[in-house]
């Protein structure tokens, strides 16, 4: 199986996360039509422990030095944007981060919260 690309979706209207999808074809909704799914791709990274992060993760980003300075450990929301994945400080929507596979662990979903 290739792995290369990896969806999950939260369901809006039964209010649950969706794992295992299958794309037969796109549907193109029209402008009255309310969104039910909230698709989320994987970014092709594990965490800590071997978890898949996928965009929409709440993440734990372990205290770390960055350069010469220290950066407190902090929690991070993945997005996707221009064109690659980023963890935003959740107490600061103007801080970004790279994701690496090291310092992170999933500890929750915008959607499910914090576990």
């Amino acid at each position: 199986m290739n792995n290369r690309y990896k969806f999950r979706a939260w369901d809006l209207t039964d209010r649950k996360m969706i794992t295992e999808l299958l794309f037969f074809a796109v549907d193109f909704p029209r402008e009255d039509d309310i969104p039910r799914y909230d698709i989320m791709q994987w970014t092709g990274l594990l965490d800590d422990n071997d978890t898949d992060i996928y965009e929409g993760d709440i993440l734990h980003e372990d205290g770390h030095y960055n350069g010469d300075c220290w950066v407190d450990e902090r929690f991070v929301v993945v997005i996707f944007e221009s064109g690659s994945f980023f963890g935003r400080a959740t107490d600061d929507e103007y801080e970004y981060t790279e994701l690496d596979s090291s310092g992170f662990q999933v500890v929750g979903n915008v959607y499910e919260g914090r576990k």
